[in-house]
């Protein structure tokens, strides 16, 4: 993974997300992962001419891309202005491994007092990226990967 420092703190600016789209692995197909407590950030992202970069539509919605990626928002990703509260992620290059196959079992005797019988149901996954680290180009010096970042700011 890429960590790309953000321009100023508890924000998502325009040069945030270039610098990430500069930094990743191209010819791949990528999605942008965000929590969902950086939609007003992103709402109000203006480019270098003050532009609103997604033009957003009360009536039809948002378009739910950037830089033609689909913008997927979740639960889980850290919230605004921590490591990963945006990723740039290309999923093609994240293997997926099932471990076990899945397991059922019942138990009659748990819950036996209230005459209930208890089911459990389980499934191993695993899952980790292809790569182990960062591809530097074959200029020696820039570095990119299918997995992008957005950091804090720096020092």
């Amino acid at each position: 993974t890429i960590a790309v420092n953000r321009a100023s703190a508890s924000d998502v600016k325009y040069t945030d997300l270039v610098t990430m789209y500069s930094k990743m692995l191209m010819g791949g197909s990528y999605i942008w992962v965000a929590s969902q407590s950086i939609i007003p950030k992103l709402m109000n992202i203006t480019d270098g001419q003050g532009r609103l970069i997604w033009q957003p539509n009360a009536a039809q919605g948002l378009t739910n891309t950037i830089f033609g990626a689909p913008v997927i928002f979740n639960e889980r990703s850290p919230q605004l202005n921590s490591k990963g509260d945006l990723a740039l992620i290309d999923a093609s290059k994240y293997l997926i491994k099932d471990g076990a196959p899945l397991a059922i079992s019942a138990s009659e005797h748990v819950k036996f007092t209230q005459n209930r019988t208890v089911i459990k149901a389980f499934w191993s996954v695993d899952g980790q990226p292809w790569m182990k680290d960062k591809l530097t180009q074959e200029n020696g010096s820039y570095q990119v990967s299918p997995f992008v970042v957005l950091d804090v700011v720096s020092g």
